[in-house]
């Protein structure tokens, strides 16, 4: 079987226009944007969720739209949109909790404006469906 993997664009309004939820990478210099694996019989839409929680502790219900799906060596890759519903700091640490190799890891989170420079700032993969998020916001 594939290899899935979900990717999330959580955006919120700001003074100066629509923003995108974003951390330091631990791997490359730049921003990415929270990810991980679909667990096995796990619906996309639940390892959304699951995923959002685990590496920022934020939790949601509200329901992921998808962007488009895209392929990369051995693993499909699904985008999602999710609206911040609510208030979330501009910077804030997160001590990942999960059962995968990210256990432990702190990820330091930022907004930065869903604008068309984001692109550049965004390590390879993360970007590749900012402009379809841009026009629909």
């Amino acid at each position: 079987m594939q290899r899935q993997k979900v990717f999330i664009y959580l955006t919120r309004e700001s003074d100066t226009g629509p923003e995108l939820l974003v951390l330091h990478s631990h791997d490359e210099p730049g921003y990415e944007v929270p990810k991980g694996s679909v667990e096995p019989r796990e619906t996309l839409e639940a390892a959304v969720a699951r995923e959002l929680q685990e590496e920022s502790g934020i939790r949601t219900t509200a329901q992921p739209e998808s962007l488009g799906t895209t392929q990369w060596k051995d693993e499909e890759q699904h985008f999602f949109h999710l609206r911040a519903t609510d208030p979330i700091p501009d910077r804030f640490a997160h001590r990942v909790c999960s059962q995968d190799e990210d256990h432990g890891f702190l990820y330091e989170f930022c907004w930065l404006p869903l604008d068309k420079h984001l692109s550049k700032h965004l390590v390879q993969g993360c970007n590749r469906f900012l402009p379809a998020l841009r026009s629909m916001l």
